[in-house]
């Protein structure tokens, strides 16, 4: 079996990047998000954002 989700302990900010980069997709399920600042840091990145349509994140994730 292909393994889809692996817990990871926190990366050091100087690395986010090269994690956004890796990633096939970053999921941010919130149930309340003030601004989602990680949603804006993947897309910047080029990593594709399925986010919660909460807080911020409805300006911040946009369709397409």
């Amino acid at each position: 079996m292909t393994e889809v989700l692996r817990p990871c302990p926190p990366v050091p900010q100087e690395r986010l990047a090269d994690w956004y980069r890796a990633a096939d997709v970053l999921v941010v399920p919130s149930r309340s998000e003030s601004f989602g600042l990680v949603a804006l840091e993947a897309q910047a990145c080029g990593t594709p954002v399925l986010a919660a349509a909460v807080g911020g994140l409805p300006t911040a994730v946009w369709d397409g």
